[in-house]
């Protein structure tokens, strides 16, 4: 939603920090900067807006440590 070449997100016009994380080689590029706002400090999803769980930020943690 915010992270797309086009966010759909209302007020975003272009992806936060101009990182998009459209296809698995940006996500994989990413996926540092995504451990520390999604897993390590929580910032991501901005105020919890997904509602994501400490289970799916386990699951997100140990898929990033294989990459």
């Amino acid at each position: 939603m915010c992270h797309a070449r086009e966010p759909v997100w209302a007020g975003i016009v272009m992806p936060p920090k101009g990182i998009l994380l459209e296809t698995p080689d940006q996500i994989v590029q990413a996926a540092q900067e995504i451990r520390v706002q999604s897993v390590l400090t929580m910032a991501m999803p901005p105020n919890n807006i997904t509602q994501m769980t400490q289970e799916e930020r386990r699951a997100l943690a140990a898929w990033l440590a294989k990459l």
